[in-house]
């Protein structure tokens, strides 16, 4: 299986066809020849014929590969097909990372072999309507191939855009959203939100994915998986999870309606405006420095998907970093995430600011950075309550899920451990989260 093809750019080449060629990279081989007939070679790719042959004749037109009658007797013809070394040589010079992902992309080709040898005893017809709606075409399997090599850390996906999804799966727009569409009703996407360009290309986000890895095509359906239910008690009222972003541009406001005053003045009002709020609040010396910035992103109306991001840097400290969050005097800010926000959010800034040895990125991104940590520090200290084993915790992947109920935004944490050996735990522990009457905070800014 050669992972390039995953990261090759082209928006020539069809996703059948690079299914086509991704499937050979694994069962044949890239420098074999294979000389069959080509119902055959589609039976060796796991294809229908119909996909088949359109990808095979798109590869042979635009070269990809090349073919030569064989002469015989009677019976089939038979030709003898290989890959084109010039392709093969533009693709030896990607240099691309190894996927964290790389067991599942594997899985999901044996899945779709799998699944084509079976549906070849039974007719399109006899399928129901649920069956076929339910049914993943070379397309599907390439683009979550594409999403599962591109994924930084478990289960999420940040970075892509359209525009570069549309050259490495060959794709469309409008097939592209159709096959996205597809992913998230079988709940293989529980959670999209797409990137944003504002002010005339100044401020550029891409967007972010979240993928079930539990989900029977990924891991299997008899990983493990833990789910926690963090709860907001009152109506109208906001959690760390659900109302950091804006309680911090309330906050903001507050700071910036207190300019002027005498400093001890100033401290001392605001300690007191923001006591209602401290729970889901960053330290203040991360929200200070930023008021402007944040106030000036607040006004481009981007919340929704800079929210998303924050909420997937909290998966990836949980994920990757659970010791270093559980160490009191641990690093802050954790220079692996701390180069993911630099790297995603850094449209995000719209001056330099001051940098020195103790303070070497922008105030802004360090407040994205101080977000995710406080999030993902209370969501470990309310799972420490649970009675799991430490080691347990330390090895899970997290996933958060939003639940809408009663017109309150509920959280569903859920923790994955693969196992072969353990059945799903699928029971629910809740908590109750801190939270604040945004509303009354509000007033506070007027």
């Amino acid at each position: 299986m050669d992972i390039r093809f995953l990261f090759y750019k082209s928006r020539k080449l069809a996703p059948e066809a690079r299914w086509f060629l991704f499937q050979w990279s694994r069962t044949i081989g890239l420098h074999q020849s294979l000389i069959c007939p080509l119902v055959e070679l589609y039976r060796w790719l796991g294809m229908s014929a119909q996909h088949g042959r359109s990808a095979l004749e798109l590869l042979k037109r635009q070269g990809y590969v090349v073919y030569t009658p064989v002469r015989q007797g009677k019976g089939r013809p038979v030709s003898s097909h290989h890959i084109s070394p010039g392709f093969r040589f533009s693709l030896e010079e990607l240099k691309v990372p190894t996927p964290i992902h790389q067991a599942e992309i594997e899985s999901l080709c044996r899945q779709a072999f799998a699944v084509r040898q079976a549906r070849k005893y039974k007719a399109q017809n006899l399928m129901s309507g649920e069956e076929r709606a339910r049914m993943l075409t070379p397309a599907t399997y390439w683009l979550l191939c594409v999403l599962l090599a591109h994924a930084e850390s478990p289960g999420v996906v940040r970075g892509l855009s359209y525009g570069r999804l549309q050259s490495i799966t060959g794709m469309t727009k409008e097939r592209l959203k159709s096959q996205l569409s597809k992913l998230k009703r079988l709940g293989l996407i529980v959670r999209h939100e797409p990137g944003e360009l504002r002010s005339q290309g100044e401020v550029r986000m891409c967007s972010v994915y979240v993928l079930d890895l539990a989900h029977a095509l990924l891991w299997g359906e008899r990983s493990m998986v833990r789910k926690t239910l963090f709860i907001t008690p009152e109506l109208g009222s906001v959690s760390c999870l659900s109302g950091f972003y804006e309680a911090s541009v309330v906050a903001c406001k507050i700071v910036e309606s207190l300019e002027g005053r005498p400093y001890g003045q100033r401290a001392m009002a605001l300690e007191e405006s923001l006591e209602t709020c401290l729970s889901i609040l960053p330290p203040r010396e991360y929200l200070e420095p930023a008021v402007k910035d944040l106030l000036r992103i607040n006004r481009l109306g981007i919340s929704r998907v800079l929210k998303a991001h924050v909420q997937s840097f909290v998966m990836t400290l949980l994920s990757n970093h659970w010791g270093d969050l559980e160490r009191k005097d641990g690093p802050f800010p954790i220079d692996a995430v701390m180069e993911a926000i630099s790297r995603d959010c850094v449209s995000l800034i719209d001056h330099p600011g001051v940098q020195s040895e103790t303070r070497p990125y922008n105030p802004l991104l360090l407040l994205v950075y101080a977000w995710a940590h406080c999030i993902a520090v209370d969501i470990q200290n309310n799972l420490k309550l649970q009675p799991m084993d430490d080691q347990d915790l330390a090895g899970a992947t997290f996933l958060i899920k939003e639940i809408l109920k009663g017109g309150r935004a509920h959280w569903e944490v859920n923790l994955y451990h693969r196992s072969a050996n353990q059945e799903g735990d699928d029971g629910h522990v809740a908590y109750v989260l801190q939270s604040i009457n945004l509303q009354r905070l509000k007033g506070l800014a007027v």
